[in-house]
């Protein structure tokens, strides 16, 4: 797995203020830039202050000009690609209004993870070792707007872009104001798991650096969430947990949908930053279609695996 770090314009005038492109472009004679760039690899998003204004062609054949906001000059987002880069073969030039044009040939397309945190300029190019004067132009690996990153630049920057994130509240014993939800008792099996998942989340996803911020999560709805997790970007996770789920059974799926979109509300992240997630046991393959539809992560724990971590903290 590589690390990268590219450049966008800010949007433009016409675009809502914090929308962010998903993807990775490259212009014409560039592209070797992104030879090791491959599917997996973690790309952050930079917006400069400003960006050029664009002479868009209209169907009628007249034009118009788009102008960018003012960028926010920093890292405005992370985001997972899910190709490599590759040449877009019916591309034409874009023409600018300061009398330029280029032709972006070269393009990879980016999943967003999130666009709640912030690293500003001064902070990145110091992670960058650059100089505090460096004003992003002509950035990158053969000045093409992309740059791979170390290891270690990378771990500053995600570090820092995950602690910018600034979360409501969302500690269990302070639940903001709502009812007391009404049901029965927990059973010891599903109580087993949640306290696995719980104290091995990272484990549990395959992901490193999750933090579980809270277990039994209220809210006004009478809804309580089993476990609420922060990944590794600072990205907020609802996560249900089942222990067998019958084939056709989409109530597990339900809960954790509707944790991912209650937690984006009460934490004051941008919507779509949140994350669901759905632990059992057991799933069965139709309920996993399912979840794939509407991007609910699956993840299934052997039950010996947590009778075992039971053992051992009694032992300990």
């Amino acid at each position: 797995m590589n690390y990268w770090l590219t450049t966008h314009w800010p949007p433009y005038e016409d675009e809502p203020a914090h929308s962010v492109a998903a993807g990775v472009w490259i212009p014409e004679g560039r592209q070797a830039a992104g030879t090791d760039f491959a599917p997996g690899d973690f790309v952050f998003i930079y917006h400069p202050r400003s960006g050029r204004t664009l002479i868009e062609p209209l169907a009628d054949g007249s034009t118009r000009n788009r102008r960018c906001q003012t960028g926010r000059e920093g890292i405005v987002a992370i985001a997972k690609a899910t190709d490599s880069i590759h040449a877009q073969p019916d591309s034409t030039p874009e023409k600018y209004t300061d009398g330029t044009e280029t032709l972006w040939r070269w393009h990879a397309p980016l999943k967003l993870i999130s666009t709640s945190g912030f690293v500003p300029s001064s902070e990145v190019l110091n992670a960058l070792e650059y100089k505090s004067t460096y004003n992003f132009r002509g950035f990158g690996d053969y000045h093409s707007g992309l740059k791979k990153l170390t290891d270690c630049q990378f771990n500053i920057l995600r570090d820092r872009f995950s602690t910018s994130v600034d979360l409501k509240s969302l500690d269990s014993k302070s639940p903001i104001s709502g009812h007391t939800p009404e049901g029965g008792g927990e059973s010891d099996a599903h109580r087993n798991l949640k306290e696995y998942v719980a104290a091995n989340p990272s484990i549990v996803i395959g992901e490193p650096n999750v933090e579980t911020v809270a277990v039994e999560r209220s809210f006004p709805t009478g809804d309580r969430a089993d476990i609420v997790l922060r990944d590794q970007f600072g990205s907020i996770i609802g996560l249900e947990i089942e222990l067998d789920i019958p084939p056709h059974d989409i109530t597990g799926p339900l809960q954790a949908i509707k944790y991912r979109r209650m937690l984006e509300m009460v934490s004051g992240v941008r919507h779509g930053d949140g994350r669901a997630i759905l632990v059992a046991h057991t799933i069965p393959e139709d309920v996993r279609t399912i979840c794939e539809q509407y991007e609910i992560e699956c993840f299934v724990v052997n039950s010996a695996d947590v009778q075992a971590w039971g053992a051992g903290s009694i032992a300990e």
